[in-house]
């Protein structure tokens, strides 16, 4: 069965190319151009790439984009930046009447941040693979030319290719050509248990306010809410969640006793007794009991 192929921006030097190249093969091209089809196929759909929509392509078993900016102007058209790791790439079928043949060398450059192009940091050596794309097939490499390299993000990639020299020189043309690209999206993260701070705050919540001086509960009441902002912050952080609760169970244990302080020293304030009877300020039941007896005056 014949495959049906679809070449957007087939006017294009590499489109013709492409599109000369498939019908070679016997496939039944369309190109897809902004105006006069100037290519070899016989089917062409006339529409500015950017107007196509998934209908216009529907009926095609395989799309080839040709596209290609190369102005500071119009790289913006390219799609969104990507994280490319390798690439490979068929070379056109030898022509000796078009003075084809595959490249004495290749490499591959992105588009950098400040507008220049870089060579790409090869992990593997660049293959050359001269076996026609007709008898891929008959060999381990399927006819693919390959390279792996660091990873780069780029809205855009090219082919720098050395052109074979022999009694005289070759051009090299790529038939197809292809790219690994790396999954940026990020993972879900995990879910933070937030059981213990939920249980922390519940039961500081349900602490009775009276039982506390103003100034020992207003102190409680920070770190309260604290521990509150963090249970509420959907990007908080396990450690963080650990620490609050640390906190609200230290801040609890230390303000009973400091609460039980305070009671005393504003019982005192108020000219009040002691626990056992005595205003004094320095109240040790023995020594008031000595200074009773001696009818020494209190230090109030």
């Amino acid at each position: 069965m014949t495959q049906n192929i679809a070449v957007i921006a087939a006017n294009g030097k590499s489109g013709q190319l492409i599109v000369r190249e498939a019908v070679d093969r016997g496939l039944d091209v369309t190109a897809v151009v902004r105006g006069e089809n100037k290519t070899v196929a016989r089917h062409a759909i006339i529409k500015d790439l950017f107007d196509l929509t998934a209908a216009d392509l529907a009926g095609f078993d395989v799309v080839v984009d040709a596209f290609g900016a190369w102005t500071p102007e119009t790289l913006p058209q390219h799609p969104e930046i990507k994280t490319i790791s390798g690439c490979l790439c068929v070379w056109a079928r030898s022509q000796p009447s078009w003075r084809l043949r595959p490249a004495a060398a290749w490499k591959i450059q992105y588009l950098a941040e400040d507008g220049s192009w870089k060579d790409v940091e090869p992990t593997e050596d660049y293959t050359i693979v001269r076996n026609s794309p007709a008898s891929r097939a008959d060999t381990d490499a399927k006819g693919w030319s390959t390279v792996t390299f660091k990873p780069v993000t780029t809205k855009s990639l090219r082919l720098v290719l050395t052109p074979y020299t022999g009694s005289s020189t070759f051009g090299a043309a790529v038939a197809e050509w292809g790219v690994h690209g790396i999954d940026g999206t990020e993972p879900e993260p995990t879910p933070v248990d937030k059981t213990a701070l939920e249980s922390a705050l519940d039961t500081a919540n349900g602490l009775d306010a009276s039982r506390y001086t103003a100034a020992s509960w207003a102190e409680f009441q920070r770190i309260i809410d604290a521990a509150q902002a963090v249970y509420d912050d959907a990007n908080a952080t396990a450690e963080q969640v650990a620490e609050q609760v640390t906190k609200l169970e230290d801040g609890q244990k230390a303000r009973l006793p400091a609460a039980r302080r305070d009671r005393r020293q504003a019982e005192r304030q108020q000219g009040q007794p002691d626990q056992h009877g005595c205003g004094c300020a320095r109240c040790r039941n023995f020594r008031c009991a000595v200074r009773r007896q001696r009818g020494l005056n209190f230090v109030q």
